[in-house]
């Protein structure tokens, strides 16, 4: 009945909202397979959510661990399957785990996998006739975005068979840093732009980009906490640290010259606590660990001062 509902809302079949966990609507799925009911969500932490995931689907652990080492890798493509469930949810713990460790290039880094994803699988239609316009007008109709299809558009003898109103453009469009995205570049008549299908599914993939990047500061300190102590969290935490100190390069700040590193009199504050805390024997939560990992590398101390 959730599958129908779905569909009824979206005309968007329910393979889609596995390929595109981004899309609204597409945690009524997870939801689904884990027999949720929606009335009974208001009872359930996210504590508890995350755990019955990682209980639920045993191999989430590792497919999520290979994401990151796929991102520290500057690999920004999926290597596990992308059309089942698991994949879906995976999405979730994946901005949980980015938020705890605060790191914006692990962020980037999920941004670009999702948005470079979207991109692959909508420009299968040449090949396979898959992703037709129709489905591509209903993907932006899920996410808020007003675009209209007409097969018959010609403008200038060239076919636009994407129409999209102004505001709806320029939410998107601004984020590209490309003249050709410009307003004035562009084919536009009564408050509408004209659009072929490659220019929409690029307007599309930015729009992802933006859709998925994580809020890291969602999480409060009583939660990151006790998120930090589900085992499955702590091994993906220590895993992360480990792979960004095997690739510090990657992470390595470019705001320093070679060899440059600051001194502890120019740390920030919240650094200065937390080394403070250690000095006095004080435990750290894997948050503040992997806080103090970043810092150092990214000051180009060396992997021996960060240990």
């Amino acid at each position: 009945m959730l599958k129908l509902e779905i569909v009824q809302k979206y005309n968007l079949p329910k393979q889609l909202f596995i390929n595109f966990p981004w899309l609204n609507e597409s945690s009524k799925i997870l939801f689904e397979d884990l027999d949720i009911v929606e009335e009974n969500l208001g009872s359930i932490s996210l504590i508890d959510m995350v755990q019955i995931i990682f209980r639920k689907y045993p191999s989430i652990l590792e497919r999520i661990k290979q994401f990151f080492r796929n991102i520290i890798q500057s690999k920004e493509e999926f290597s596990t399957p992308t059309n089942d469930i698991i994949h879906l949810a995976m999405y979730p713990i994946l901005q949980i785990i980015i938020s705890l460790s605060g790191n914006r290039i692990l962020g980037n880094g999920l941004s670009n996998t999702y948005a470079k994803h979207c991109q692959k699988e909508l420009s299968k239609y040449n090949a396979k006739k898959e992703y037709p316009n129709k489905i591509i007008q209903r993907i932006f109709s899920n996410l808020g975005i007003s675009c209209t299809i007409d097969e018959n558009m010609f403008k200038n003898g060239n076919k636009y068979p994407f129409q999209m109103d102004f505001p709806s453009y320029l939410e998107v469009s601004t984020k590209i840093k490309d003249e050709s995205w410009k307003l004035i570049n562009r084919l536009f008549e009564n408050g509408k732009v004209y659009l072929i299908r490659h220019d929409i599914i690029l307007l599309l993939r930015e729009f992802v980009r933006q859709k998925t990047r994580p809020d890291y500061n969602q999480l409060n300190k009583d939660i990151s906490n006790r998120l930090e102590q589900i085992s499955e969290i702590t091994d993906i935490l220590e895993e992360i640290s480990s792979l960004i100190i095997k690739h510090k390069k990657r992470f390595e700040s470019s705001i320093f010259s070679e060899g440059e590193t600051i001194g502890s009199e120019l740390f920030p504050p919240c650094i200065k606590a937390i080394l403070f805390r250690v000095m006095h024997g004080e435990n750290l939560s894997h948050n503040e660990r992997l806080a103090i990992a970043f810092f150092y590398l990214n000051t180009n101390h060396s992997i021996e001062e960060t240990v």
